[in-house]
């Protein structure tokens, strides 16, 4: 798995640690996951690159910290054997920022402690899972293509300044007014359809196997009664 879907992977994997106390048959299903909330490092993050005018800017963040906070996941039967999900998640987190902005053929790397505010996000996807023998293998089918995330980094106002004294040697519009917007919300991709990603068992209490089983059992039965 590419390490600029950690994060997201991280996200979505956490999704299915504990399941709720509502009905396992139930057309849909809430299920929280307590269990996973705490720190995760050595996280490594990649956003998109990002173009503006004359401007190319690549953010990565080889080295993060991130505590997933809360979640909660809804879950339900979808159209040939998918499931439908809408995920929740409240994270923070701090790490360092690595920042290379190009205009022209000019390249600038600056570095940065950045610290990732508490932010609550949205996701609504689909994914296939199924029961193997070592836990639950989930396969993402449809998500979105991007995440978009806020961040605080003292740089982000230099560089709009050096952006603009750099401007002068380069023809046209060297989109600096956007940097620091660029560098506050990056995007960072999500797994893209086909991401495969196992749910141990061993991950799971005997009861929250025993409910995410009934889902899934509820969920086979339901498609084989659908016309």
């Amino acid at each position: 798995m590419s390490k600029s879907y950690r994060l997201g992977a991280v996200v979505l994997l956490a999704a299915f640690g504990v399941a709720s106390s509502l009905p396992a048959l139930a057309p849909g299903v809430d299920f929280t996951f307590e269990r996973a909330y705490g720190t995760y490092e050595d996280l490594d993050v990649e956003a998109l690159p990002v173009k503006s005018g004359a401007l190319d800017v690549v953010l990565s963040s080889p080295d993060n910290t991130v505590t997933l906070e809360a979640g909660s996941l809804h879950l339900e039967p979808a159209e040939d054997g998918l499931h439908k999900v809408l995920l929740d998640v409240t994270f923070s987190g701090e790490g360092q920022l690595i920042t290379v902005v190009k205009l022209g053929a000019l390249p600038a790397r600056f570095e940065d402690d950045v610290r990732f505010p508490r932010q609550q996000r949205s996701v609504v996807g689909w994914v296939s899972i199924e029961a193997v023998e070592d836990g639950y293998r989930v396969v993402t089918r449809e998500l979105p293509e991007v995440v978009q995330i806020e961040l605080e980094s003292a740089l982000a106002g230099d560089l709009v300044g050096f952006c603009r004294k750099m401007s002068l040697f380069t023809a046209g519009d060297a989109g600096c007014d956007s940097l620091e917007g660029l560098l506050s919300n990056p995007k960072l991709p999500l797994p893209k359809p086909g991401s495969e990603f196992l749910v141990r068992g061993s991950a799971l209490t005997e009861t929250e196997r025993q409910r995410l089983d009934l889902y899934l059992e509820g969920a086979r039965l339901m498609s084989a009664l659908t016309p």
